[in-house]
Parts: C-alpha cells; sequence; structure tokens
C-alpha cells in the first residue's frame, strides 16, 4: 500500500538540501497531494505528486548543466523551448532550476541520457508526462478513480526515480571523488582552501546536492584514490584523505539529525 507521508519524506531526501526556491514550491504541493489523498482523490493527488517528480528530474538536469558542462552544450542543440521563450532560457547559464520549464518536459527528459539512463526508462518517464497531459483535459473522465490505480501510477513514477538515481549515485561518486583527489593534492579546489566549506557551499549550496547524494558521498570507497594515484600516497597523505571523509560524513550525519 502507497504511504503518502513515505512518498513525501522520500522527495525531500531527493530534493536539494538548501534551494530556497524549491523549498517554497515543494512545501505549497505536499499538503495538496496529502489532502487530496485523504479525501480520496487520487488523481488530483497524483497531479501533485508528478509536480514534485518533475522538479526532481529539474534538479538533476540542472546539476548535469554544472557538472557536464560541454556534454550538456552538445545536448542541448537538439532541445528546444516554447515560442516566445528562447530569451527565458539560456542553456550555457540556467540561474534557476525553473527555467527548465520553458521547455517542454519530454525534451527535459531527454536530458538524463548524459547520466547513461537506459532509453527504455526514458522513454517511459515521457510517457508519464504524457499520461499526466491527458488527466489535465476535461475529457469527462478520471482515469485514477480508486487507490489501487492510485498506487500502480505511483509505483511508476518509483520505478523511474529508481532507475535515475541508479545512475546518479554512480555520477556524484565519480564527482566526489574527484573533488577528494584534487583538495588532496593542491590543498584546494577552485576558490576553496578548506573542505568544510566546499562540501557546505560548494556542493551543498552552489551543485544544490540533495539529502541522498550527500549519502553516495559518505558511501564513496577511498581506496578508487588511494590506488589510482602515481607516485603512490604517503602515510600523512592517506590520513588527511581519510580526514577529509570523515569531515564530509559528519556534515551529513548533522543534516539527517537536524
Amino acid at each position: 500500500m502507497v504511504d503518502i507521508e513515505q512518498i513525501i519524506d522520500e522527495f525531500y531526501s531527493l530534493l536539494p538540501i538548501k534551494d530556497d526556491e524549491v523549498a517554497q514550491y515543494v512545501s505549497s504541493v505536499f499538503p495538496s497531494i496529502q489532502n487530496s489523498n485523504n479525501n480520496e482523490q487520487y488523481q488530483f493527488s497524483y497531479f501533485g505528486v508528478h509536480l514534485i517528480f518533475m522538479t526532481y528530474v529539474y534538479c538533476i538536469v540542472w546539476q548535469i548543466s554544472k557538472l557536464s558542462q560541454n556534454r550538456f552544450m552538445d545536448t542541448a542543440v537538439f532541445a528546444r523551448t516554447y515560442n516566445g521563450c528562447e530569451e527565458k532560457l539560456k542553456f550555457h547559464d540556467i540561474k534557476s532550476v525553473f527555467n527548465l520549464s520553458h521547455m517542454p518536459e519530454t525534451d527535459i527528459i531527454n536530458f538524463l541520457c548524459l547520466l547513461n539512463v537506459d532509453a527504455s526508462d526514458i522513454g517511459q518517464a515521457r510517457k508519464l508526462v504524457k499520461y499526466r497531459n491527458e488527466m489535465a483535459h476535461a475529457n469527462g473522465k478520471i482515469q485514477i478513480a480508486s487507490l489501487n490505480e492510485f498506487e500502480t501510477a505511483i509505483k511508476e513514477i518509483q520505478s523511474i526515480i529508481k532507475c535515475i538515481e541508479k545512475k546518479m549515485e554512480l555520477y556524484i561518486k565519480e564527482y566526489y571523488g574527484n573533488v577528494l583527489r584534487v583538495f588532496l593534492l593542491e590543498n584546494e579546489y577552485g576558490d576553496y582552501n578548506n573542505w568544510d566549506d566546499i562540501v557546505n557551499e560548494h556542493l551543498v549550496v552552489e551543485l544544490s546536492f540533495s539529502k541522498r547524494q550527500l549519502e553516495y558521498c559518505t558511501n564513496f570507497g577511498l581506496t578508487r584514490i588511494k590506488n589510482n594515484i602515481e607516485p603512490r600516497l604517503t602515510r600523512e597523505q592517506i590520513i588527511a584523505l581519510n580526514e577529509l571523509h570523515t569531515s564530509t560524513v559528519e556534515y551529513y550525519t548533522e543534516i539527517i539529525e537536524a
């Protein structure tokens, strides 16, 4: 049986830890999901869940635009905005997650290919958009009228999220490992020379990491760095590497216990 509270908690773990714009938006949608579900208005509850799902997809695509800029721009060549919105969405510098709303949702979903999400899963996510759009028209039919139909529809969304997160975990771990390696060897990363600032300001604020993404970082295997750096790390460097990663784990623990 689908547990609405559990679904909402899951989305909170997947959405940015510190993004006021996203937080304000979802905080206004979640109550409508709960109220509709409590009143057995399952189709309207599903609308809300799909809105949050697409917000989650927006966040993922926005992060890709920052972490893989060249590949993102190569893919953006084939993307299209709504008529008259060309000036509102600059692919080379997307200021807000919601700037992506100026292009068709099915086109936004296509960017998931940059995570190596399977084409079949991308196609299924696109179908969910079309499924929701069909409900939005006044056709005299309620397509999700029962709890069973609601649960089936929600499970389809959850299945797509699971596929995306499987790829996102690899993507985030690769990025985190590179940041760790660069900071360890150079004592700085970009404009940062303090590891705690990198985690709190760069990962969480600048890149809008979610709790789940921070969790992926905490599960990063340090042997991937220790065994792939030449010349081999000194004992002091290994100790420093462990301390940096421990700091990340401690920050994550503070976040989930807050």
